[in-house]
């Protein structure tokens, strides 16, 4: 429903007419199954091929006093990059070179119902949630030392909702909600040195130059 209300005088200095449109909705009465699904890939090539896979479904039930939905979507992609240097000193050469593999997966839900007891009662519940994972892995070469360096980073979260609403004889309403919700943020580090002498044989232990570090939050 559209209604155009005229001759609604602006404020600010202005001596024109304006308007303004209102536009009431009405909620979908499409009974039964429907829904959508979604696909794409990519593909890349520089030097080496790298790619991306994307998808999503979302999915709905409607009856006379319950409606039913689903949606899923879930992205994956990987990517690389390489660094080449060379460093003078004086008549001397130093060269250096790293190469980074990159990986990312996230996938998200989330499931909503509704039910109405009768035409003024309505309960309904609602669960989500996100789950991503990052990682990084790099190896580099700079004179006689090899580095390696592996990252892992994630990010989760869970959300949960159950409401009610009671309409009055009146047209009033009041609404009930109870939330829960957790975050779990996490990452992971690891990194080792490894010296080798001018004929490339190991220097140094490569344990005595050895990294590894976790971190992991949970909030409720």
């Amino acid at each position: 429903q559209r209604q155009f209300l005229y001759k609604t005088k602006l404020v600010l200095r202005s001596w024109k007419d304006g308007g303004i449109i209102n536009i009431r909705t009405k909620k979908n009465f499409l009974k039964g199954i429907y829904g959508n699904l979604r696909a794409n890939y990519n593909v890349a090539a520089y030097h080496r091929g790298y790619t991306g896979f994307g998808s999503s479904v979302n999915l709905n039930y409607k009856t006379d006093k319950n409606n039913l939905s689903l949606s899923y979507s879930q992205r994956a992609s990987d990517d690389f990059w390489k660094l080449y240097t060379e460093t003078y000193y004086g008549n001397n050469q130093l060269l250096s070179s790293q190469n980074t593999d990159m990986y990312s997966n996230g996938h998200n839900f989330k499931v909503a119902d509704e039910y109405s007891i009768n035409k003024k009662n309505i309960i309904g519940v609602v669960v989500g949630g996100s789950f991503r994972t990052m990682s990084e892995d790099s190896f580099g070469e700079s004179g006689s030392i090899n580095t390696s360096i592996a990252n892992m980073n994630l990010f989760n979260s869970m959300y949960a909702n159950l409401n009610y609403t009671g309409i009055f004889s009146d047209g009033g309403e009041m609404t009930l909600n109870a939330d829960y919700s957790k975050y779990n943020i996490g990452n992971r580090s690891s990194q080792s040195h490894y010296y080798f002498d001018p004929m490339l044989t190991p220097s140094r232990d490569p344990l005595i130059y050895h990294n590894d570090s976790k971190e992991f939050i949970d909030i409720y």
